[in-house]
């Protein structure tokens, strides 16, 4: 099993108390990532149903047959003192699909940075589509959500 790995870290000129606010409803947080479709409960959980946009991740090469897919995942959802985390299970283009995503809060100045971590587990189509043109795509994935999130709770 081949886990891709991302890290990063961005700041939000909010204070880490209104940041925390924001991270309370995960709806909020998962609504801001773009191509989602919906996002309903389930027994303490989320599923989140998304559409993803094949070109938009740079996979243009689908020979006209494949312009989006189509992932529905179940996702954990806990927020600690300053940190939160999600851990997602699901399906994608017939792959089944693990994630785990952990960011920590700190604050400087009224200002919140969050410094986050993501593991990727692309199942199956990591042998149909390569690691190097799935590291990318996942990369590319992973910013878009990330400007979602750091635009999201910018506008609190």
């Amino acid at each position: 099993m081949t886990r891709l790995q991302y890290s990063g870290s961005f700041t939000v000129e909010k204070n880490i108390d209104q940041t925390r606010s924001f991270l309370m409803d995960p709806r909020k947080l998962f609504l801001s990532i773009p191509g989602v479709e919906s996002v309903d409960s389930i027994e303490r959980r989320l599923r989140v149903k998304f559409k993803l946009d094949l070109d938009n991740i740079g996979i243009t090469d689908t020979g006209g047959y494949l312009s989006t897919i189509t992932s529905v995942m179940l996702f954990d959802y806990e927020l600690k003192e300053h940190q939160f985390s999600l851990r997602g299970k699901g399906r994608s283009g017939g792959s089944s699909i693990n994630t785990d995503f952990t960011a920590v809060l700190s604050e400087q100045n009224g200002i919140t940075k969050l410094d986050w971590e993501a593991e990727v587990d692309p199942g199956l189509i990591l042998r149909m589509l390569g690691e190097h043109r799935v590291s990318a795509a996942s990369g590319t994935l992973i910013s878009m959500i990330i400007d979602g999130f750091r635009n999201a709770i910018s506008s609190i």
